[in-house]
């Protein structure tokens, strides 16, 4: 899984142990997938702003923050 390292690394930054079938766990692999989805929207030129396309990375950026938050 390529997403794993930053699943670790997440949970190393929030001072836990991810563990995959709880709550946390779910946390931390959408955090993941959303660092994953908002790279590689950036690298195709997509910024963070107001128009309908430039929204979904903020609120991607947004849920990624809420989920790092409670946890």
């Amino acid at each position: 899984d390529i997403l794993r390292p930053l699943v670790e690394a997440a949970a190393v930054i929030c001072g836990q142990k991810y563990v995959p079938g709880d709550d946390n766990g779910r946390r931390f692999r959408r955090i993941a997938d959303h660092v994953r989805a908002c790279t590689m929207a950036i690298h195709e030129n997509v910024l963070p702003g107001p128009n309908k396309q430039n929204y979904v990375i903020r609120r991607l950026m947004r849920r990624a923050g809420l989920d790092g938050h409670q946890l």
